[in-house]
């Protein structure tokens, strides 16, 4: 017969989640169901590292008078994380902490939009309603600062995510140059 710590302490178990493992501890002699024992998801840490390789995969360092890509990062916290991983030091900005308009997201970063072919936004715990809030208002100012400098053809790719117990996601602005008729 169990006794009532047994019992109590399984209920406890029983409520914080359930895995599929079997144990045997000293207290007791009958093995714990397994849907009675709790183990932290395999998942853990957010893909900064899969996050950050991507985008140093694609992007452009600065050369020259090239100035290379620009990284968008929000929420501004995020840099401390970014900064580790970017040891080759992309250039980076960082986004306002409230979601703005499109008019002061380009008042603020018009000229870094202007004289660059590739902007990267990466974006983590966002709190807005909408997934793509972020998206949409980088995007039509991105896309205010490049026609008035040239006016090219832009191709955005939406975030992509990165799954892992937290979502860190990063979409691709890409300027392109009008194709010739």
């Amino acid at each position: 017969m169990r006794s009532r710590d047994s019992v109590s302490r399984q209920k406890a178990i029983a409520l914080t989640g359930a895995s599929a493992r079997r144990t045997n501890t000293a207290e007791t002699e009958t093995p714990v169901p397994t849907e009675l024992v709790y183990e932290p998801p395999a998942k853990g840490k957010e893909p900064w590292r899969e996050a950050h390789r991507f985008v140093e995969e694609r992007a452009k360092h600065a050369e020259g008078d090239d100035p290379g890509d620009l990284v968008l990062l929000h929420p501004r916290y995020l840099r401390l994380v970014w900064d580790y991983y970017d040891r080759r030091a992309l250039d980076r900005e960082l986004l306002p902490w409230k979601l703005v308009t499109p008019d002061e997201i380009y008042e603020r970063h018009a000229p870094s939009f202007k004289e660059r072919d590739r902007v990267f936004l990466v974006l983590a715990h966002e709190e807005t309603e909408d997934p793509d809030a972020y998206f949409s208002v980088v995007g039509a100012a991105i896309f205010r600062a490049w026609s008035e400098s040239g006016g090219t053809r832009i191709e955005m790719i939406p975030p992509i995510l990165f799954d892992r117990s937290w979502g860190v996601r990063v979409a691709i602005f890409n300027r392109r140059s009008p194709t010739p008729r």
